[in-house]
């Protein structure tokens, strides 16, 4: 019988002989310097770099080897020379720190071959951006791209110069992060050139987003600084597919949004404050400054130095968002897993910026309030199709301190299914909260991660009584989920109204720390008195450590 060889002792060259695009999908994953490495392989691997699709190039791999810059500028344009002509599939660059050497015009040369290479993707993060990128016009001309991402890094926004003509014919995915685009009127040219363009993702950039587009599904903005240019405050949308929309940014930017019929999700993360030195009047940022680059450059200076980009990781982790493909009648567990909470400490206090931007808010006048009560609701008046809403604690503290307004929209009709809350619970939040469910016939859950120290006034101190609130009979309302739970008066006043007019309520469930396991046990024997519109309604409490 002829003895079975173990592949350990086997001498085959089995890795040789997998497929060509096996081999360049598994090369992809590796910094272009150890891709050459693996020439020194065999005589079949000798020439195999020259033809990868996928080019990666990153300073730091060459910084801890030890050499300089210009070296790894220099080893970047020896593999464009000596490289094939095969087609660029991905080029990823990034520079990080300061840059030493003749970057720019080493930009404009590669982007020139990778043009002359079809390439498909471009990625580049470029830490220093203490200078203008003039890219090439044939950039914005090339008819192969279709996902193009720019990163500039540091405190101050890169300047791109966009060129009179642009056409990207299959651009489908762009992500600007840090970037300023001074010309307004070729910021708009440059939106509408991009025919096919589905998913944008906008970082801390100065842009002016005036979109008209049919084919954009997927929208993120995201903005932990201010901006001062008067063009860039501005966001006029028009999608009538856009399905997924995220926005972290600041409440008193001019948002204009319209036919958004298609929205099934939606994440509002509104700040109050301008940034952590106080800017929040709309007095001192939106009038004083106008477009004299030279002063707006100076205010920058002052206002923005120190002010890093705080929630990069954060904002690269939400590419998951989408959510198109899931049922609208069924209730995912994901939905429920809420990420807010991973933030809490024991006590729920949250995230300081928000309890910081609740304080500012309460002392302003009412004059100055009504800006922002009035952004709110023009936005909640736009995404009235909305099926997945999630909101944080600054929406409805805004909306509480304007009861009139609430009173002027008293049927606001909303369609949304899934509603998910940051808020404190407080007297006049609740006010918002019930109007927010008065005004959602057909939501079916509602989870609500509860926020501490956020009573910052003696009026709303005051315990919120559920049999004064107007009558509302929730008649889809399926499951609530109330996270960080204390057992405070508002908090079962709240859970009272629930119980009250949840005709058709199967579960609540009541988190809390495990520090706070016996107030678990008091707010169910409380819960067992209250009357009840669902006979079949379960009370689950539950520990948030486990």
């Amino acid at each position: 019988m002829e003895t079975i060889r173990s592949p350990i002792l086997n001498d085959e060259d089995r890795l040789s002989k997998l497929p060509e695009s096996l081999i360049h999908h598994i090369l992809s994953f590796l910094d272009i310097k150890y891709v050459i490495h693996t020439s020194l392989l065999s005589r079949t691997w000798r020439y195999i770099w020259k033809s990868v699709p996928t080019l990666n190039f990153d300073s730091d791999i060459y910084d801890e080897s030890g050499d300089e810059f210009n070296s790894f500028i220099h080893f970047i344009d020896r593999v464009f020379v000596f490289r094939d002509r095969t087609n660029v599939m991905r080029f990823n660059l990034v520079c990080a720190d300061e840059i030493e050497g003749d970057l720019e015009n080493s930009l404009l040369t590669w982007t020139l071959a990778l043009v002359n290479c079809n390439v498909r993707e471009l990625s580049v993060d470029i830490a220093d951006v203490s200078m203008e990128v003039k890219v090439p016009t044939c950039l914005f001309t090339c008819k192969s791209l279709t996902k193009l991402e720019w990163r500039m890094g540091g405190t101050y926004y890169g300047d791109i110069e966009l060129p009179s003509v642009m056409y990207l014919p299959r651009l489908q995915f762009l992500k600007l992060d840090g970037v300023n685009f001074n010309d307004d009127k070729l910021t708009d040219r440059f939106f509408s050139n991009c025919p096919l363009l589905e998913s944008l993702t906008v970082l801390d950039s100065s842009i002016r987003l005036n979109i008209h587009s049919v084919k954009l599904k997927y929208l993120k903005l995201d903005y932990s600084r201010p901006c001062f240019r008067n063009g860039a405050r501005i966001v006029k949308l028009y999608a009538p597919n856009l399905v997924s929309f995220i926005c972290k940014d600041f409440i008193l930017k001019d948002y204009t949004l319209e036919n958004l019929s298609s929205l099934l999700t939606a994440d509002i993360n509104m700040r109050l404050k301008v940034d952590k030195y106080g800017y929040g009047d709309k007095n001192e940022y939106e009038y004083e400054y106008d477009d004299d680059e030279e002063s707006e450059d100076e205010d920058e200076d002052e206002d923005e130095s120190g002010d890093e980009i705080e929630d990069e990781e954060e904002a690269d982790e939400d590419e998951d968002e989408n959510q198109d493909d899931q049922d609208e009648d069924e209730v995912s567990d994901d939905y429920y897993e809420d990420d807010w909470s991973k933030d809490e400490d024991e006590d729920g206090d949250g995230d300081e910026d928000e309890v910081e931007d609740i304080k500012y808010f309460t002392g302003l006048s009412a004059e100055k309030k009504e800006p922002y009560a009035k952004g709110m609701m023009s936005l909640l008046g736009a995404l009235h199709n909305v099926i997945y809403l999630k909101l944080s604690s600054s929406f409805l503290e805004v909306l509480s301190e304007a009861p009139g307004l609430l009173n002027s929209h008293p049927h606001m009709s909303l369609n949304v299914q899934h509603l998910k809350l940051k808020t404190c619970l407080s007297r006049n939040c609740l006010h918002s909260l019930t109007y927010l469910l008065r005004n959602s016939p057909l939501v079916q859950s509602l989870c609500i991660v509860l926020k501490r120290k956020a009573f910052s006034s003696e009026s709303d101190r005051e315990d919120w009584d559920a049999e004064s609130s107007p009558s509302c009979k929730l008649r889809s309302l399926k499951l609530v989920d109330i996270q960080c739970i204390q057992g405070q008066e508002n908090e079962l006043n709240f859970l009272k109204f629930l119980l009250k007019n949840g005709v058709v309520l199967e579960k609540v469930v009541l988190s809390s720390s495990a520090s706070k396991e016996g107030k678990l046990v008091e707010i169910n024997e409380k819960l067992v008195t209250f009357p009840r519109a669902s006979l079949g309604v379960q009370v689950l409490p539950t520990n948030l450590s486990r």
